[in-house]
């Protein structure tokens, strides 16, 4: 990280916190002069609950940002999987690159049929490099059993989007 956005970030915290700091300062200001009799409950109140609340919006804030942004673009596609094997789990999937851009399949998810829930994961180690417009059959071992029933595999790696195919498993 280079200091200007090392710099850049801790300015940012500071102004955050800076402007919690001016936020309770206000509000007490303006509310003592409305609770003349219960002046030093209001202050504790709002000391307390200013800055939890206004961290807890900010953390929601960022979840729903994290949750709901773009996906990444599409690097490649999933043309075929085969199950090779039911115990332990191995697929045998065809993947085909589909941009001019060179990627890495870091891993693959097995997500239920509904794509709700994640049942297995691989880690692919080494990364396997696909290159633009290449295909490549990859070999995955779950190391786990999964019952009869259909499933997606989805090919997972940092900062792009391999998409997803649905197989079954007999």
């Amino acid at each position: 990280m280079s200091i200007l956005a090392s710099l850049n970030s801790q300015l940012g915290l500071w102004f955050v916190l800076g402007g919690i700091v001016f936020l309770t300062v206000g509000v007490i200001g303006m509310g003592r002069q409305h609770f003349k009799n219960h002046r030093n409950i209001f202050t504790a109140l709002a000391v307390l609950l200013i800055p939890l609340l206004t961290l807890a919006i900010m953390f929601v804030a960022s979840v729903e940002i994290v949750v709901y942004a773009p996906m990444f673009p599409m690097r490649s596609e999933i043309t075929q999987v085969s199950v090779t094997s039911t115990s332990p789990l191995i697929l045998s999937v065809d993947v085909k690159a589909i941009t001019s851009r060179d990627t890495a399949i870091e891993g693959a998810n097995i997500m239920d049929y509904n794509d709700d829930n994640r049942v297995a994961y691989c880690p692919v180690k080494p990364f396997i490099e696909l290159p633009a417009g290449s295909t490549k059959t990859l070999t995955l071992n779950f190391n786990t059993t999964l019952p009869s029933g259909n499933y997606l595999v989805r090919l997972s790696s940092w900062g792009s989007n391999h998409g997803s195919s649905p197989f079954t498993i007999p």
